[in-house]
């Protein structure tokens, strides 16, 4: 008998695809909070909201300088109102000789000078006076005259006789004396009370109206 014929050959295994990791895109559905997660956070305790403390840094900033308050009775606000005008009479062209000297604060490193502010603890000038009149910071004429005379004795302190600085030290003094001269008096406070009191007592006059419905 002839040998029986050899089994078929057993089909190829396909091969195994490579597996591919899921791609997961950006979800744009809107989260649904449900009920129990909802109470849960209804359930949180609230933070305590706090007033700051008042020894914060800004507490203690300087406040404002506020002007200082002038009397408006008595004459003294039309005298200050006169040295301003004293400032812009100094300020003509025919007094340039002798106070342009103190038309501008002293410029050390222009003048070549560089000990000036050593020497002069306490600058003066007139742009200075005339800042401090349009703040509000003469309380009377009498600080006024102080701050021209400390402009003047600085002159002196720092400038040697015989120098053109020193002598418009000299001749400016004497001008503004003359201008001082013509300086508006002060009203008497006596005088002022006393015709207050007189103005209180003046009996005023019955309207003509009150006679007729009488």
């Amino acid at each position: 008998m002839p040998p029986p014929p050899p089994p078929p050959p057993a089909p190829p295994t396909p091969a195994k695809k490579a597996s591919v990791a899921p791609v997961h895109r950006p979800s744009t559905s809107v989260p649904v909070i449900r009920c129990n997660e909802a109470e849960q956070v209804s359930a949180r305790p609230k933070r305590e909201i706090h007033p700051p403390p008042k020894d914060l840094p800004y507490a203690d900033l300087p406040k404002k300088m506020r002007k200082a308050k002038v009397p408006k009775d008595g004459g003294t606000a039309k005298q200050l109102k006169y040295c301003a005008k004293i400032l812009s009479d100094l300020q003509r062209q025919q007094h340039w000789d002798v106070a342009h000297p103190f038309y501008e604060p002293v410029d050390a490193v222009k003048l070549d000078i560089p000990t000036y502010y050593k020497v002069i603890k306490k600058p003066m000038d007139m742009p200075t006076m005339r800042k401090k009149l349009d703040a509000g910071e003469y309380p009377n004429v009498t600080k006024f005259f102080e701050d021209f005379k400390l402009m003047i004795r600085n002159c002196f302190v720092f400038n040697p006789s015989s120098t053109p600085v020193n002598q418009a030290g000299i001749d400016l003094p004497q001008l503004f004396d003359e201008k001082w001269k013509h300086l508006p008096p002060l009203r008497d406070p006596v005088t002022m009370k006393m015709r207050s009191q007189r103005r209180n007592r003046t009996v005023r006059a019955p309207r003509v109206s009150s006679i007729i419905t009488r």
